[in-house]
C-alpha cells in the first residue's frame, strides 16, 4: 500500500561551475556523466535522491528500461528499483 506524502519543493540553489540554479538540477548534472541517462530521466533520479535523502522514499517504480539498466548504479546511491 502506498501512502502519498506532500513535501516542499523550496527553491534551494546550489552553485555549478559558477552560476546558481536550483539543487536538483545540479544533482543531476553532478549523476549525468555516471548515469549517461536522458535529462528527464536523470531530474526524476535526482527528485527520488532527494527524497530518499529526507528519508521519505527508498525507491522508484519504473519500466523504462534504459533506469531498469542501471539499477546496479542505483543501489549504489542508495535508491532501490523496483520494474
Amino acid at each position: 500500500m502506498l501512502n502519498p506524502v506532500v513535501i516542499s519543493d523550496e527553491p534551494r540553489l546550489s552553485n555549478i561551475n559558477g552560476f546558481r540554479g536550483f539543487h536538483v538540477f545540479a544533482k543531476a548534472v553532478d549523476l549525468a556523466h555516471q548515469l549517461k541517462l536522458r535529462t528527464l530521466d536523470l531530474l526524476h533520479i535526482a527528485y527520488a535522491l532527494d527524497l530518499a535523502s529526507k528519508g521519505l522514499a527508498d525507491s522508484i517504480v519504473t519500466l523504462d528500461r534504459e533506469i531498469q539498466e542501471r539499477e546496479p548504479m542505483l543501489q549504489k546511491l542508495g535508491l532501490k528499483a523496483y520494474r
